[in-house]
């Protein structure tokens, strides 16, 4: 569990096909990234149906102010969570304006 946290608590990582993502309990992941020392909070999630779990897992992005750092996270209904995703410099656009052309 320490190794899951002390992962967690990486300002970067390294995704790779071969590279297996940082799993833990949700609410540990969550007050690490959270954290004064990155200082993220949760600004997008939506639901996905990949896996046997159907339309019950959510993707949630954390972000620092200014987009100096995110992490990606996978949520699982059991409570368990993965690190799918981290890095520096997140860019966000607004979501589009139904009826618009995009």
């Amino acid at each position: 569990m320490k190794h899951i946290l002390a992962l967690a608590s990486l300002p970067l990582l390294a995704v790779s096909a071969q590279a297996q993502p940082a799993c833990g309990s949700y609410n540990e992941i969550v007050q690490t990234i959270t954290a004064p020392k990155y200082g993220e909070r949760k600004v997008a999630q939506g639901q996905t149906k990949i896996g046997a779990e159907g339309g019950k897992i959510v993707i949630e992005v954390f972000a620092a102010p200014k987009g100096k750092t995110y992490t990606m996270l996978l949520v699982r209904p059991d409570g368990m969570a993965c690190i799918i995703g981290a890095g520096d410099n997140l860019k966000t656009y607004p979501l589009p304006v139904e009826g618009s052309d995009i």
